[in-house]
């Protein structure tokens, strides 16, 4: 459907040998929000949504806040100023591939160097990865996360 927003929902998994605490997240996103894809996607996130949610981490034992799970919805009319700041920051990143491809790899950069704008060393900030979990209107998106969340039970659960 023409009007329905787009839902995008991504994981971060952080493949350290230290579990980050809730304050690392908390600021490690914080600092991603200056840069540039991730402000824009601020700027244009539906007010419903609040701009980008990322407080759900992964409770197993084994896995305990190594993964996050970030959340945000934009309107329909804002996906294409969003798509000129997405190719831009490809283009300056080398980011390449489809529109997709490209959201992933340069939201995924952004919070690589915020980690090292924390004082994070190179191979510290290369551990911060991130993978789709659901994408699409809001129906689709819905249902996609929930079928991911329900095929990592092992992750996202005690």
């Amino acid at each position: 459907m023409a009007t329905d927003h787009v839902r995008v929902y991504l994981v971060v998994h952080a493949d350290t040998a230290v579990v980050p605490s809730e304050a690392q997240w908390r600021s490690l996103f914080a600092q991603a929000k200056t840069k540039p894809l991730a402000h824009a996607v601020v700027l244009a996130a539906r007010a419903a949504q609040n701009g980008i949610t990322a407080q759900k981490r992964s409770v197993n034992a084994v896995q305990l806040r190594r993964y996050t799970l970030l959340g945000f919805e934009i309107d329909r009319v804002d996906v294409d100023a969003l798509t000129v700041v997405l190719n831009a920051q490809a283009v300056a990143r080398g980011v390449s591939g489809t529109l997709k491809q490209k959201f992933l790899g340069v939201l995924q950069a952004e919070l690589q160097e915020s980690a090292l704008d924390l004082g994070y060393s190179a191979a510290q900030a290369a551990k911060i990865t991130m993978a789709w979990a659901g994408f699409g209107p809001r129906a689709t998106a819905i249902n996609e996360v929930r079928l991911y969340l329900a095929a990592q039970a092992a992750i996202w659960y005690a």
